[in-house]
């Protein structure tokens, strides 16, 4: 909950796994999350998370969801 508002529902490891904000991102686990922002970029028909010292593929499962932020931080 943050400011009266319920943020997610679900079981601990839902939770855990799949945040559905960086609030409930960064409020959960210990230590809490790191955040690093990145550059979703597209490159044959793959997406990659990047910054001037990490370049990580996006796995397939998550292409789809992420692909219409491509090119923005």
């Amino acid at each position: 909950m943050k400011d009266g508002c319920i943020q997610q529902v679900g079981t601990p490891l839902e939770v855990y796994g799949n945040p559905a904000n960086k609030f409930v991102a960064g409020f959960i686990g210990a230590p809490s999350m790191n955040f690093v922002e990145v550059t979703i970029r597209g490159e044959a028909g793959e997406l990659r998370a990047e910054n001037s010292f990490l370049r990580l593929a996006v796995p397939a499962s998550r292409s789809a969801s992420l692909a219409p932020g491509a090119a923005k931080r």
